[in-house]
């Protein structure tokens, strides 16, 4: 099946609520099609028969959580069965070319059909505009490709492969097990993007104000820089200008191609911060900071209300590192501001966000996947703290040390977080420092240092990198494939990076997605799962179902867990309030 409304479903962007339905196409054989027009889908006796027909199929559609959000307003709760969009994800996982159109052409030897449309409706535009005869061609040969895709991508995912499955505790999984998780997801999925989460515009009107306030104020610091460095030459400058911004630095004997944020990095490090041009390039740094704050997670929010609701559009095929992506908004990389995230508010008086988080859930996957018993010794003992123990050992100090509110056991915290996470993702200790501005010769030391206390995390890296450079997949618990093609000396450690991370990243993901997928049913009438934010779930319930809900979420993510490794235990940590900065 396939719809067709009112907008690009790969470009743009509404709530479904907002949809004009123009046509559902059908194919069931291949070659055989139909396509149900808009004027009789106004009639009360097709749809009951299109109704019970939907209900009665196994639905196979190419990015079909868009297709059943589209048709929930007229068909609520139907259920995709097979997506061609994620039966290609899983075949091939690269970025780029999961798209109906380019596969058709690829992989089908299709025309280009598309070119017919394309007069009629510019990018982004409104597909009401195409007529009607075309429209319906359109739709009928998008189902008819459809058909053929999902015929040729289940027998390719059934085919035997010669990979050795690297979990002998586990059952194996094949590609289309992976295709079916993912089709599982998005069944739920499309419910998070329907219902979307609450925003206090107010606050966020507060919060513009106070931003655009803030960046007046630095912009106005900038141009006193300027306006000195310059002897009251050039009294003003637009931060937002790469051509000012270049012109003033060559008054300082600063000449570059470029005013990226790498480039300004660089020069950020060579430069005197008591200078002019020192100071000017930190402040420049941190304006645009703020500025893309403000543009993405303040203006942006307020951009894309629907009922004073924002409605994110998660992506399950969006990257390669195994994680969740998600568009308008972006909320699964949104900034850990409490500010900021003190927007999204429970919809109603007496509702409460519950946010269950997985401790430390890439930590244990390494630890499990690394067979690592130090880590696991640490893991096993709830009275324990990772970073305490990890931090007594590597500065060889008590906990109690650590913990005593000196700016010293701050900073060994913080290192031994740093070191932790980027010895686990593969960075090296120049990268760390570089991060942290920790001094290089001290950041190499305690480097190998932390080094020698998990070995058998460095073997099992080491073997990580041995499998890339002998062309085999990395296959995660759930079946999750990652490939990489071609290896040079050029991109040879950013390859060893990605590699290490993605098991670990992609591993904790899909643990809390596959608790998602079991929880969301179980919590109907009781609250609504509104965000997934990587290993984290947010709810919204009755405050008088706190403890209800909380005992819920942490025995499902528990046994999430449990279901993929006992190695080591994993915990959930609850928070609430009515916002989601409160968290």
């Amino acid at each position: 099946m396939d719809i067709e409304v009112g907008i690009e479903k790969d470009t743009a962007f509404d709530h479904p609520n907002m949809y004009q339905m123009l046509c559902v196409g059908l194919a069931w054989d291949r070659g055989q099609a139909m396509v149900i027009g808009e004027e009789a889908m106004k009639n009360a006796q097709v749809k009951g028969r299109l109704d019970r027909l939907l209900r009665r199929s196994r639905l196979i559609a190419h990015n079909g959580k868009f297709d059943l959000a589209g048709l929930y307003p007229i068909f609520p709760g139907l259920e995709l069965w097979f997506d061609t969009m994620l039966a290609h994800y899983a075949l091939d996982e690269r970025s780029g070319g999961h798209g109906l159109k380019v596969l058709a052409v690829e992989r089908l030897g299709a025309p280009a059909y598309d070119d017919e449309i394309k007069q009629y409706v510019p990018r982004g535009g409104n597909y009401a505009s195409i007529p009607r005869e075309i429209l319906y061609k359109y739709n009928a040969l998008d189902v008819a490709c459809t058909w053929n895709l999902f015929e040729l991508f289940a027998a390719e995912m059934d085919a035997p492969t010669t990979d050795e499955w690297p979990y002998p505790e586990l059952p194996v999984k094949s590609l289309r097990d992976w295709h079916d998780f993912l089709v599982a997801a998005s069944n739920q999925l499309v419910y998070l993007e329907l219902n979307g989460i609450a925003v206090d515009v107010q606050y966020n009107t507060k919060l513009s104000l106070e931003y655009m306030k803030k960046l007046n104020e630095m912009e106005d610091g900038l141009s006193e820089i300027v306006k000195f460095a310059t002897r009251g030459e050039t009294p003003f400058i637009n931060p937002r200008s790469p051509k000012q911004v270049k012109e003033f630095l060559l008054t300082q004997g600063i000449k570059v191609a470029s005013t990226d944020k790498d480039v300004l990095n660089g020069l950020s490090e060579r430069l005197d911060p008591t200078l002019p041009a020192g100071m000017f390039v930190t402040g420049l740094l941190e304006h645009r900071f703020e500025a893309k704050r403000y543009g993405t997670f303040v203006k942006g929010i307020r951009q894309r209300l629907y009922g004073n609701r924002v409605f994110t559009n998660y992506l399950l095929h969006g990257t390669t590192s195994g994680r969740l992506a998600s568009r308008n908004p972006n909320l699964q990389n949104i900034v850990r501001s409490q500010a900021i995230r003190r927007q999204f508010v429970a919809s109603k008086p007496g509702n409460i966000l519950i946010q269950a988080d997985y401790k430390q859930a890439e930590g244990r996957v390494i630890a499990w996947l690394a067979q690592d018993e130090y880590l696991r010794s640490i893991f096993v003992n709830p009275e324990q703290d990772l970073f305490d123990m990890l931090g007594s050992g590597l500065y060889r100090c008590s906990v109690e040390e650590l913990h005593d509110g000196s700016a010293l056991a701050k900073e060994r915290r913080v290192r031994t977080k740093a070191f932790f996470y980027g010895i686990g993702f593969g960075r090296e200790y120049y990268s760390i420092a570089k991060e942290y501005k920790l001094p290089m010769d001290e950041a190499q030391r305690d480097y190998y240092a932390f080094l020698e206390t998990i070995p058998q995390t460095v073997a099992w890296q080491g073997s990580i990198k041995e499998r890339i450079l002998e062309g085999k997949d990395l296959i995660s618990p759930f079946g999750r494939r990652r490939r990489f093609s071609l290896i040079t000396p050029q991109n040879q450690k950013d390859v060893f990076n990605e590699a290490l991370s993605y098991l670990p990243q992609s591993t904790a993901s899909d643990i809390c997605l596959s608790a998602l997928i079991r929880l969301r049913p179980k919590l109907r009438g009781i609250g609504f799962i509104r965000l997934t934010i990587h290993d984290a779930l947010v709810v919204e319930a009755s405050e008088s179902r706190l403890e209800i809900v909380s005992d819920m979420l942490r025995s499902e993510m528990v046994e999430a867990a449990r279901r993929i490794t006992t190695y080591v235990p994993f915990e959930v940590d609850v928070s609430y309030g009515h916002s989601w900065g409160d968290l």
